[in-house]
Parts: C-alpha cells; structure tokens; sequence
C-alpha cells in the first residue's frame, strides 16, 4: 500500500476520498488550509517540504477554489496553486501516480439530449470553470515536460452525504431539515429546469482511486451518471422523504445568472480504462443526504 497525499481533504468530496483511502489500507496524508495538516497552495516551499517530507506514492489534488469574490483568487489558487504543487514533486524528483481533479464546468451548457464526452470542445461560462479548465493545461504540461504519470478527472453535479449548503442539493436538503423543525415549514428554491448529471460522491472517491491506479498518463476522464434530470428531481425527492408538508417558494435570491442550462456526461473511458462504474442511486444519495442534515441540525440543537 502507499502514501496517498490529498490536498483538500476537509472538503466534501476529500473527506471521503480519505476515507475510502484509509479502508483499502494506505497510508493517508491530508492537507487543507485548515485542519491537522494546513498547508497553503500558494505556500511553494510549504509544499515542497511537504511533499519531500512524505514521499508520496499517489497526489490526489483536490484543493482549490469554488467561489471568491476575486477572480484573481480563483486563478491564484487553481492554476498557480497547481503549478506550485507539481513543481514541489518534481524538486523531490518523485513520480507519484497524480490525478488532478477538475470540473465539467469546463464544458459549459450543452443541447439536453446530448451526452459530453472528454473530446467536446471546452467552452467555460465562468472565471471558475475558466481557471479550471487552465488547471487542466498545466498539469498537461508537467506530464509532458516531466514525465509525471498525470490524469485528470472532471467531476460533474456530486450529491451525498455531507453536502455542504453552499451547494444546490445541500442547499434544499438542509432547508428541509430544518423545515421538519419550524412552525412554518418552507423551501426557498431558484430555476429548478436545469437538466444535471449527479453522482454520488462516494462513487466519485472511487473514480478518483481507480483513475490513481489504472488511469492512462495524460488523459481525462469524466465522472459521472450517464443520467439526465432536472434540478426539480433533487426538491422532489426531498419532499417524498419529509417529515412535514413544506412550501416551496422560487425566489430571485437563488436564481443564478450564468446557470448552465443543460449538462450530462459520459463516463465510457473511464469504465474502459478502469472498470469503474458508478454504483449508488439517486434515490439513495438523496435519502443519504437528507439523514446526513437531519443529523447535523439535531447537533446544533442539543448543543
């Protein structure tokens, strides 16, 4: 077994990704800008006594920015943070199996019938996907100029437990929790047409393992469902599953402007190269979800 260095782990999906990491026996090393191990993108040197430090056999890099308002930030932490990151492993002439972490944000919207293969022409909507999508250069670029064994993954809408209610899907679920526990139960909702391709997170920790240890150097990988539906699924689903009958109010507060209107992936490759497929249900992710807030609002209750 090895030393899985995972960058981002107090993030929602890294907080798995170290989990399942730990059960199949290898030796985990997580870094966030918080937690037991802070180690900041932008901090070369941090990083590089790190990475000499820890020796690690497989990079997980998770660590990067969803939303700031500067967009400088964005490209600071997503693309320059990278670049510091992959020259820390490269100063301590390592070849660790490195997967980098991206996002099908890089894709932009596209028609709803259509399933986004790793070949679609990126066309990023956002200054997020845009840094994304540059993150993903340079990681081409110390594959080839390095020769590190690098692959990069593009996750698209991941859902489960531990959601956090900055996101969609957290977001109605934590309302719905708290909901069961007011006299005026209510969800505050945007555009819920968007068609989305969700996949459990539990099932993205093990694509992220599989593209670790079987994914080919230098290619993309998506991970995702194959399974389109719309934002409406996620409300539906919650609302099948309360506790109390709950009001459902579309506001301008949760509406976004640069919503993608339509996005639903192919994860073919991935299943070619390393047999994985996602395994958890809709359905159950969202039962996963709702428990997992329902709990969480508990705490803060009794506390």
């Amino acid at each position: 077994m090895g030393v899985v260095l995972i960058t981002g782990v107090e993030g929602f999906v890294g907080a798995h990704l170290a989990s399942l990491a730990s059960i199949r026996g290898h030796q985990v090393v997580g870094v966030d800008r918080v937690g037991a191990l802070p180690v900041d993108l932008l901090d070369r040197a941090a990083l590089e006594a790190l990475v000499a430090k820890q020796q690690p056999t497989h990079v997980l890099h998770l660590g990067g920015l969803l939303r700031s308002p500067s967009y400088q930030a964005l490209y600071e932490v997503n693309v320059v943070g990278t670049a510091n990151l992959l020259e820390a492993v490269v100063a301590a002439k390592l070849r660790p199996r490195i997967v980098v972490a991206s996002s099908s944000a890089v894709y932009g919207t596209s028609a709803t019938e259509l399933a986004l293969a790793e070949d679609r022409q990126p066309a990023p909507l956002t200054h997020y996907a845009t840094s994304k999508l540059a993150q993903e250069a340079v990681a081409l670029h110390f594959s080839v100029a390095h020769g590190l064994p690098i692959v990069v993954t593009r996750a698209f809408n991941v859902i489960g437990p531990g959601q956090p209610g900055s996101l969609a899907a957290g977001a109605f679920a934590e309302q719905v929790a708290r909901a069961e526990r007011s006299d005026k139960p209510r969800l505050e909702t945007g555009d819920l047409t968007p068609m989305r391709d969700f996949v459990d997170v539990r099932d993205v920790a093990e694509a992220l393992l599989a593209a670790a240890d079987a994914g080919r150097p230098g290619e993309t990988y998506n991970v995702c469902s194959g399974q389109p539906r719309p934002v409406s699924a996620c409300v539906e689903a919650l609302l099948a599953r309360a506790r109390v009958k709950i009001e459902v109010v579309k506001t301008a507060a949760r509406s976004r402007t640069q919503d993608v209107q339509a996005q639903i992936g192919a994860s073919g490759k991935l299943t070619a190269h390393t047999g994985w497929r996602p395994r958890i249900t809709f359905e159950q992710s969202m039962n996963d979800l709702l428990d997992w807030w329902r709990q969480k609002v508990s705490q803060e209750g009794s506390s």
